[in-house]
């Protein structure tokens, strides 16, 4: 039995438009999940960054709290605004 190794040896391996092409899909589909990962960061980002003020301002709230006197010298002026920033934009 012999085989005819022209019809094998055409049908072999993928065409140098079908690697370009699949690499192509792939490159455009990372270029889409990256996207969505920094988009993703920024949102988590903004969320810590609130729970940390609002922590702070707890903390601040506790402490008139217990001393009845929100500062006792001006070296707290940072303090306050903390505390306007929250109450504007929250």
């Amino acid at each position: 039995m012999t085989f005819n190794l022209k019809k094998y040896n055409a049908s072999v391996g993928f065409t140098l438009i079908e690697l370009m092409l699949t690499i192509a899909i792939i490159a455009i589909l990372a270029a889409i999940a990256n996207a969505s990962y920094l988009s993703y960061r920024e949102r988590v980002d903004f969320e810590l960054t609130v729970a940390d003020i609002k922590t702070i301002e707890q903390s601040i709230e506790r402490y008139f709290v217990i001393h009845n006197m929100l500062f006792k010298s001006n070296h707290c002026i940072f303090i306050k605004n903390i505390l306007c920033f929250c109450y504007y934009f929250f």
